[in-house]
């Protein structure tokens, strides 16, 4: 059944066109994800769909009696109303109808066996009552409630007589969403949801819209999230709507396909009308009668040509590179027995850690457990209750802050970068600018009236000029669309210097981290390897009793409980366990990542040969010549890498 018809919608602000002939159809089992840059229109889109915006041409068509429930990006309260209070709206009609049943209980009670017609009439009307009230969900209503707060993890201390006046933007996203999921619409349009959710909340999310009943439009920059509950994407780009059936990973691979073989027809076709116009050329000089009726016949076949449209130069895109480390030590950065606590409350418990050059750490945990006060003791911004850090020999550190509170909002663009800078030539000042898509008179834009993916980018070129080599980056992948958090992934990783970052970005966090902290009960733990191996540990110690069960192992690798001393502190017995338990985390981590080589070489191996005996590929020369060189260089790569897992092997059943 088709719930939503939109139909060569158009829309524009003043003289800026945002949409133009955008058509598509959502059907009551779909579940869509909306992508695009940042500023392609996806929100406006939801606008003109929930009937906010007025279209310039076009239409909105729903399907009747269909209900919409709209999530947007901000979520605003009247001051003086309570969590409860926002609740019982949700669910009016079901608690009318449940003091309807307290009312005709009463009547009925008090009905006497004389007046045998009005008890029956009471009772008629009490049944009547009674299954709407079933129907409309009245006897799980409280359950529901319940379990969509817990899910989405509201806060503790927090209950129904709480003002919404006092809770973050980030609860106030999270009740929004709450409310909008305990009485599930007909349609439901989700801008950014995930904005504002840990990584538990993401889960849970993940597996309640996994198990929707209903269709739901959902913006996201997420991919991992887009990947696990879409499947239907439509893309906006150049104000132009492109629909693909499948989720995130389907779209880009399905997107650079269809760009191939558009690019590969348009070139076929031009070639063939330059063949076509050579010959009528040809034919006109010889000027013969003969030759005019060649000419125009073949002037005819050209005109007759459905023109394949050129493949669109790509969008720009920023351009992101951060300088290798100009330091030659190991040991970049030390953490001896730092903790922290607020008001009374323990936030963490000392934990010491040795960094080193090359790593790039992912801190995790709930909201609220002191992520980014531990990202800030370590950039020096914040003293902790107790320990100390040590920086290594010639380590410099920047900091990207989620808020952007390192931005001047009365300083112009330049005046931003340049005052930081100012011994820095203009033109690689402006260059930097350039590659961040900051040029012309964008420059001298005043910072507060940037949106807050061009503040991102802004605080990101700061970041590169500073040339730090150790970065310690606060939720970097907030507002940036899905082709700039690609970009700076591949700058992070190709960075030889540290990286420490907070994120809730599951995509992010598993293309980068080699290594993570993660908080539990007011502890840190030391986690070496990249995040599929730590979902890998966390599943395994969910049925042993949860991370302590981990607690001693982890307490020894990172000196979780103090313990370790620093090496200048004279303990060789300690720098001998160190490198002992360093060689030997070093040598499992290879074998993991070995182990995941290995399985993606021999997924690959199968998949090309089954693509040589698909039928377009078989009578495709060139295709087959690539695939079999592939074939060879991934097969010689798997014997050596078999070769080298063995050897590992053995030396860790020796050791």
């Amino acid at each position: 059944m088709i719930l939503l018809n939109v139909k060569n919608l158009s829309f524009s602000f003043g003289t800026n066109q945002i949409l133009e002939d955008v058509s598509f159809a959502v059907d009551s089992a779909d579940r869509c994800g909306i992508v695009g840059v940042n500023g392609a229109g996806k929100s406006t889109l939801f606008e003109l769909i929930s009937g906010a915006y007025e279209p310039d041409g076009g239409g909105v068509m729903l399907a009747k009696a269909v209900t919409i429930g709209y999530l947007r990006q901000n979520n605003d309260y009247d001051g003086g109303e309570t969590i409860g209070g926002a609740v019982r709206g949700v669910f009016r009609n079901v608690l009318e109808m449940e003091a309807g049943l307290s009312r005709l209980e009463d009547e009925i009670g008090a009905s006497g066996p004389d007046d045998e017609a009005r008890q029956a009439d009471l009772i008629r009307k009490y049944d009547n009552l009674r299954v709407a009230f079933e129907r409309a969900g009245g006897y799980e209503y409280q359950s529901r409630i319940r379990g969509v707060l817990n899910g989405l993890d509201i806060g503790s201390g927090i209950d129904d007589r709480t003002p919404l006046s006092i809770l973050s933007g980030g609860q106030k996203t999270r009740l929004a969403l709450a409310l909008m999921l305990v009485a599930p619409p007909d349609l439901l349009l989700l801008d950014e949801p995930t904005n504002h959710l840990d990584i538990r909340s993401l889960e849970w999310l993940e597996a309640y819209l996994k198990n929707y009943p209903k269709c739901f439009l959902v913006i996201s920059h997420d991919r991992y999230f887009l990947d696990a509950v879409t499947n239907k994407t439509l893309e906006l780009e150049r104000r132009r709507l492109t629909e693909y059936g499948g989720g995130y990973s389907f779209y880009v691979k399905k997107k650079e396909a269809d760009r191939i073989i558009q690019e590969r027809h348009y070139i076929n076709q031009q070639r063939e009308i330059e063949r076509l116009e050579a010959f009528i050329e040809q034919q006109r000089r010889w000027n013969r009668e003969r030759n005019i009726i060649a000419a125009e016949s073949r002037q005819k076949a050209i005109d007759r040509i459905e023109r394949v449209e050129r493949p669109s130069a790509a969008l720009k895109k920023i351009a992101i590179r951060f300088d290798n480390s100009v330091s030659n030590s190991h040991d970049a950065f030390y953490i001896d027995g730092v903790s922290k606590g607020y008001d009374g409350r323990t936030l963490f418990s000392p934990f010491s850690a040795l960094v080193r050059r090359g790593d790039r750490i992912l801190i995790l945990g709930p909201n609220g457990c002191g992520k980014s006060t531990l990202l800030r003791i370590l950039s020096g911004q914040l003293e902790p209750d107790t320990g100390q850090l040590t920086a290594g020999r010639k380590i410099d550190v920047d900091y990207y802050d989620q808020e952007h509170f390192n931005l001047d909002d009365e300083k112009t663009v330049i005046d931003e970068v340049y005052d930081e800078n100012a011994r820095r030539p203009i033109s690689e000042i402006r260059g930097t600018l350039a590659a961040f898509l900051f040029s012309g008179d964008d420059v001298f834009k005043k910072v507060g009236v940037l949106s807050g993916g061009e503040k991102a980018r802004l605080a990101l070129a700061k970041l590169v000029l500073s040339r730090a080599n150790l970065l310690m980056l606060d939720e970097p992948t907030n507002h940036l669309d899905i082709d700039t958090r690609g970009r700076l992934e591949e700058a992070l990783t190709s960075f030889d210097g540290v990286v420490i970052a907070v994120s809730h970005d599951r995509y992010f966090i598993q293309r980068i981290a080699t290594r993570v902290f993660y908080f539990e009960d007011g502890q840190i733990f030391d986690f070496e390897g990249g995040y599929d191996t730590f979902l890998s540990f966390r599943a395994a110690q969910a049925t042993g009793g949860g991370m302590s069960g981990a607690g001693a192992k982890n307490a020894a690798n990172s000196g979780g409980k103090g313990a370790a001393r620093l090496p200048n502190g004279g303990n060789n017995s300690w720098l001998a366990a160190r490198e002992s338990r360093s060689r030997q985390k070093k040598t499992e981590t290879r074998l993991a990542r070995l182990e995941n080589r290995i399985d993606e070489i021999e997924r690959r191996l199968a998949e090309i040969g089954a693509e040589m005996t698909a039928e377009p590929v078989i009578f495709d020369h060139v295709k087959l010549t690539e695939l079999s060189n592939e074939q060879q260089r991934l097969s010689g790569e798997l014997d050596r890498q078999i070769a080298e897992w063995e050897e590992l092997s053995a030396s860790v059943q020796r050791g």
